[in-house]
């Protein structure tokens, strides 16, 4: 083999190789997450509302940009019986035994659309059972812009949704000391100021709402008053 054709050869071979890169590093990878919160309705009946988010990566790859969640299928045991069932906004539901489908009825995202964009999430999808669901497999759709008749599928298993956190019983006796603190303030700043002269708006005089007694007397009366009470006496 001459040196022509052995360049010929290398230049394939690297040529090959950055259309493979190319292709790796360009086609879409979408991710989903379904979380879950179980209810005990009693009666042997559980509601289960789903959250779910589409995590796809669009910074990363731009190629992502365009990965729209719009079918999204819940596979669980067939022994569980749905009772009763509802979805999205503009999603659609079918359910049977072991399996429960939501899909989107408006294709592509928001505004022009219903479906899920990445970084988007959804709420709205609630199954009533007869049995526990617990954490579900769960296969979904995305749309794939290289090939609009094969979409991008992403397989996984819905986890349980985080409760809300609970204040620890010290958080709690602390914002109790707080409010007292603040009560007890206020109530110090309210005696001072019931106690606090005033002017008087008619006479120009200082006066108090407080009742004060003058040196040497035990009541509470004006002298107006006294001078009153002793006439009425004398008469």
């Amino acid at each position: 083999m001459g040196i022509s054709s052995r360049r010929t050869a290398a230049t394939l071979v690297v040529a090959f190789l950055l259309v493979m890169g190319f292709a790796r590093t360009s086609s879409a990878s979408p991710v989903l997450s379904v979380e879950y919160l179980e209810t005990s309705l009693g009666g042997g009946l559980f509601q289960y509302d789903y959250t779910i988010r589409n995590l796809t990566d669009s910074i990363a790859n731009p190629t992502d940009a365009r990965a729209d969640l719009y079918w999204l299928t819940l596979s669980f045991s067939p022994e569980v019986s749905l009772v009763s069932a509802v979805t999205a906004a503009n999603w659609d539901l079918i359910a049977g035994e072991g399996f429960a489908d939501t899909f989107s009825l408006q294709p592509g995202s928001a505004p022009v659309g219903s479906d899920l964009a990445p970084g988007q999430l959804l709420t709205g999808l609630e199954l009533v059972v007869n049995d526990e669901i617990g954490s579900a497999g769960f296969q979904a759709l995305f749309t794939n812009i290289a090939d609009l008749n094969n979409p991008l599928v992403y397989e996984g298993q819905t986890t349980p949704a985080l409760p809300a956190p609970v204040p620890e019983p010290g958080s709690l006796l602390l914002v109790a000391s707080a409010i007292a603190s603040l009560y007890g303030a206020s109530r110090k700043l309210a005696v001072r100021a019931a106690g606090r002269p005033t002017l008087d708006r008619f006479n120009g005089a200082w006066r108090t709402d407080r009742p004060r007694l003058q040196p040497g007397r035990t009541d509470h009366h004006s002298p107006v008053e006294r001078n009153r009470y002793s006439r009425a006496r004398s008469r």
